[in-house]
């Protein structure tokens, strides 16, 4: 008889998403750590992760709408997997350029439309290079990064498995 209730992987995301937004919280609250643009999206990207997974676990979805599910987290993690691996990039190569963040997004959000937005959150650097914090010699872009891509493989296979 084969288990299908994924009740406890979903609790198990929700635990992880829930525990990363604490942390991005106490490091801008407790520790003094200004949130970049990007920093801001990821977080975002994070609440989203956790409201679906929230929906998900309350529902306890059965065949075809697993697969609904698989999709939005998905879709959500595939963005938080661009937006770090780009932020990363900023910190790679742009190391030597204006160490200071800039909190430009709310700035663009009022100023551009949402595409515009967009390009500009994935294409203009906002100062958000220092690396002032590391894990494992990995900065918190590259782990969000690693976080994201464990995210999208437990989502597509959801997407694609669902029974």
């Amino acid at each position: 008889m084969e288990n299908n209730n994924i009740r406890p992987a979903l609790s198990f995301g929700l635990f992880i998403t829930v525990g990363i937004i604490g942390v991005a919280l106490a490091f801008h609250y407790y520790l003094g750590f200004k949130a970049c643009s990007l920093c801001m999206v990821e977080t975002a990207l994070f609440i989203m992760l956790s409201g679906v997974l929230l929906v998900a676990l309350m529902h306890n979805p059965k065949a075809w709408s697993r697969r609904v599910y698989g999709l939005l987290l998905s879709l959500i993690s595939f963005s938080g997997v661009i937006v770090a691996g780009r932020h990363s990039w900023f910190e790679k190569t742009l190391k030597d350029q204006t160490p200071q963040c800039k909190p430009l997004l709310e700035t663009w959000m009022n100023d551009f439309s949402v595409t515009e937005t967009i390009h500009r959150l994935l294409n203009v650097y906002d100062g958000c290079s220092e690396i002032s914090f590391t894990i494992l010699s990995l900065t918190i872009p590259e782990l969000i990064s690693i976080i994201f891509l464990v995210f999208l493989t437990y989502s597509l296979r959801l997407l694609l498995l669902a029974r």
